[in-house]
């Protein structure tokens, strides 16, 4: 291989409390220094030279993956009115074509093709495709940098044209008045921040309308949506564990300023939707894993008028709802199983739908018709591709809309289950487990061992079919529900974040050494994986645990934690005091300082690493990867192990493309493979 990069170390100091912290990499913070591009096309340069040599371990498993890809596909789509709205993929395009089909006669048209309005872009993200009310037009959110900035273009159905770059700097929310003449938009300020609702009239190209509603504090941001019925436009502030959302009527928008339903508070998490005279609510004031409540639209805040609907076992988590007509449907999950339930407003009559695998994942969705008492959901485990059904929730019958038939998959041939490790201090964490009916439990398989834990993003069960290429060849996937993570309820995340920050790397090291106390695996054959928040848990790992992990995978991993969490001008920062705690605040800065995978890279043996950015990513900087690895570098005993590759052409969420992103996929199992064969050659 060529010479190993290593980024030039220039005196930097930065002091906190009365501590000094040496950073000699803060220079590759300056993305315009063409210094700091000569080094990342350096280490990009460095990263294909070691991939050079498995080009056709690549070609195998792409073409694995590839024939593993449903090309030609059709997404079920949803209802709107007239009409359903869906996509369709063909072989060999990189996007999708938008569609409708006539509701009555199925007549077919081809609204506009993704693949046409790529061309020349490298990037080309789309964050929301909208439908007038009157079909006639068509609201599409682009993005040409991966920096989740979209610009506003609008098609006209029926002369089939555009307009384009009509607003910039939106986020991904958009939604339409009644007479399809005014979208409601959230705009992004100087720092990309989501802060304040606007209006834009068609015909008004360019033109930023004074805000209907301006987010003053630092540490929300804002969406926006629409209730079911479609009477209600929705405002939501929320952030550090907090919500407060406004409404305003659709029919009279213009009459009324956005009126607050219930107002924030400390810790106090909800969401709302409306069906009639009443809001239907999901809070955690009463109930720490929350609940359902109607309340009169008149009166929101006089808790004595709440009536709970949801009535559940105590540890039960409540997800996510549906309000219809005459149902309400509602996700909950026990010990990290997702369940679905359905309500009869009329007789308040339950049912609960049943499924066969425990370790699954579900999502319920609304498809479009308010009056239909029919819901959406789609099932799927770590071995089973997912199937949608529509539930007919009159009868409690179920109807089987899609079913991915991926050629050559026969679950019959895995085995997943549930293990429970005992960490540090007595908690049992939960893993899933998948692997080939065909696989040794002897000590001898390889583990890619999967982990976030922040957020209180559960770590869901959902089949991949790069897992499927794994269990094939002799590997154990491990899906880690550990804390920091909602699998368990609320208190399992708010025991994993703050100045328990820990707990969530002691339980990924305990479920390591569950899997290779029960013959698994052994030391040094398991490969952690983390992207983003999750990246934090690997530098952890990596340098607390060395031994115990032959490799780790990092994607625009967040890593960094120190300098990120001081600087309140980046994107994220004040939005996440209450997730990671304020490092201006002695008692959370050396928490911080303890575990910043940054701040504690030290002088041993790593294991090997491969480590993946973004050039455009806003939610973790470029810089963040970058700087980690250039100290690797300096104080590792085995520098020459670790990768690093930015992607110059995206941002957090990789590539845009779905070829793109398969072939970037594809590393990942060709590093994997890699791994594997080099333990497997030295026994």
């Amino acid at each position: 291989m060529k010479h190993m990069p290593q980024a030039p170390q220039r005196p930097h100091s930065l002091e906190q409390f009365g501590e000094t912290r040496q950073d000699p990499w803060f220079w590759l913070k300056e993305k315009s220094n063409p210094q700091v591009r000569t080094y990342v096309d350096q280490e990009n340069h460095y990263t294909a030279e070691f991939f050079q040599p498995l080009e056709n371990t690549h070609q195998e498993i792409f073409a694995e993956l590839r024939q593993r890809m449903i090309e030609d596909d059709e997404s079920v789509g949803y209802f709107m009115g007239a009409y359903r709205y869906f996509k369709i993929n063909r072989k060999g395009l990189e996007y999708p074509i938008f569609m409708r089909e006539e509701r009555h006669t199925r007549e077919r048209d081809e609204i506009f093709d993704i693949n046409q309005l790529a061309q020349g872009h490298d990037f080309f993200g789309v964050g929301f495709i909208e439908p007038s009310p009157d079909h006639r037009k068509i609201a599409l959110g682009v993005d040409l940098s991966g920096e989740e900035s979209y610009s506003l273009w609008i098609y006209d159905v029926t002369l089939q044209s555009w307009e384009r770059d009509i607003l910039s700097g939106l986020s991904d929310d958009i939604e339409w008045s009644h007479d399809s003449q005014t979208l409601f938009y959230v705009h992004l300020d100087e720092q990309l921040r989501p802060k304040s609702v606007h209006t834009h009239t068609l015909g008004h190209i360019g033109t930023q309308t004074p805000s209907l509603f301006y987010e003053e504090d630092s540490r929300f941001f804002v969406s926006l949506g629409k209730t079911e019925d479609e009477q209600y436009i929705l405002i939501c502030s929320h952030g550090n564990n907090m919500s407060e959302w406004r409404f305003l009527p659709l029919e009279k928008w213009h009459d009324h300023p956005p009126t607050l339903i219930l107002p924030r508070s400390p810790n106090h998490e909800y969401d709302v939707t409306s069906h009639g005279e009443r809001w239907i609510i999901k809070t955690n004031l009463d109930r720490e894993n929350f609940e359902i409540i109607a309340t009169p639209m008149a009166d929101p805040r006089n808790q004595a008028l709440w009536q709970r609907l949801t009535e559940v076992p105590p540890h039960a988590l409540v997800e996510d709802y549906l309000v219809l007509k005459d149902y309400l449907v509602f996700e909950y999950s026990i010990d990290a199983t997702p369940m679905i339930r359905s309500m009869c407003w009329q007789t308040e009559e339950t049912y609960d739908i049943h499924f066969d695998s425990t370790v699954r994942a579900l999502d319920i969705s609304f498809p479009g018709d308010y009056d239909q008492p029919i819901c959406r959901f789609t099932y799927e485990t770590l071995i089973s591709t997912a199937e949608v059904y529509d539930y007919q929730l009159e009868s409690n019958s179920r109807e089987l809309l899609k079913k991915e038939d991926i050629p050559g998959i026969d679950s019959a041939h895995y085995r997943s289950e549930r293990l429970y490790a005992k960490s540090h201090d007595g908690a049992r964490v939960p893993v899933s487990l998948a692997y080939h009916r065909d696989t040794p439990i002897d000590g001898t398989a390889p583990v890619l061992q999967v982990g976030y834990g922040a957020y209180g993003i559960s770590s869901e069960c959902r089949f991949r079919t790069h897992y499927i290429s794994l269990l094939d060849r002799g590997f154990v996937v491990a899906i880690c529900h550990t804390r920091g993570g909602m699998d368990l309820g609320y208190r399992w995340y708010t025991s994993g974040k703050l100045l328990q920050k820990k707990n969530t790397f002691y339980d990924f090291h305990a479920i390591s050494n569950c899997l290779i106390e029960k013959k698994y695996t052994q030391a040094g054959r398991i490969i952690g994986w983390g992207g983003s928040a999750g990246g934090i848990l690997m530098g952890y790992i990596a340098n607390e645990y060395p031994t115990t992990y032959g490799g780790i995978i990092a994607h625009v991993p967040f890593v960094d934690v120190l300098t990120t969490m001081l600087d309140s001008s980046l994107p994220l920062t004040t939005m996440e005091y209450n997730e990671w705690g304020n490092p201006n605040d002695a008692e959370y800065y050396h928490y911080m300082h303890s575990y910043s995978p940054y701040d504690n890279v030290k002088a041993q043996q790593y294991p090997e690493m491969l480590v993946v950015a973004g050039w455009n990513d806003t939610r973790v900087t470029y810089w963040e990867p970058t700087k980690w690895v250039a100290k690797l570098r300096s104080l590792a005993h085995n520098p020459e192990q670790i990768l690093l590759r930015i992607h110059d052409d995206s941002g957090h969420f990789g590539a845009s493309g779905r070829y793109a992103h398969l072939h970037e996929l594809t590393t990942d199992l060709v590093y994997m493979c890699y791994l594997q064969h080099k333990w497997n050659s030295v026994g």
